[in-house]
């Protein structure tokens, strides 16, 4: 089970709470365990999103990737890279980040719709957003072997 605390990302694992704190001390939010359970997805709120360890270690940033959501592989990682002014959104998208970090996909591009808040179905290649006017969107995919 992951939670957030005043300084990190808790764990409850067997009954035993841990807190670990990937990049330091800071504001962790959207934590989300991998399928295969052994890493976690979360963003740091000044420094961004990141994959690490279960124990928290070896950290690799992945960018502007809010409310991260692993593939049902553990491949993947999807996410909204969105902007606000403060008051309302800017701009968001869709986007996928392989889980080594390496490689980073726009999945939406488009100027006057704003796609929030993916969440990735456990079952099939389905990717639920919706728009700012609370438009639902449904996007297939398929991972590349």
């Amino acid at each position: 089970m992951l939670g957030t605390s005043d300084i990190g990302i808790r764990l409850l694992v067997n009954g035993t709470e841990k807190v670990i704190t990937p990049l330091g001390k800071g504001q962790y939010i959207w934590p989300r365990l991998s399928p295969d359970g052994k890493r976690i997805v979360a963003v740091e709120m000044d420094r961004g999103a990141f994959i690490a360890d279960i124990n928290g270690a070896n950290a690799v940033s992945i960018g502007r990737v809010n409310a991260p959501q692993w593939t049902r592989s553990g491949g993947w990682v999807i996410g909204m890279d969105d902007r606000d002014d403060g008051h309302s959104v800017t701009g968001s998208e869709i986007v996928a980040v392989s889980a080594d970090g390496t490689r980073r996909v726009l999945l939406t591009d488009s100027k006057n719709v704003h796609e929030m808040f993916p969440a990735v179905s456990p079952a099939e290649d389905v990717i639920v957003a919706v728009t700012v006017d609370g438009t639902v969107l449904k996007l297939t995919y398929e991972e590349g072997r």
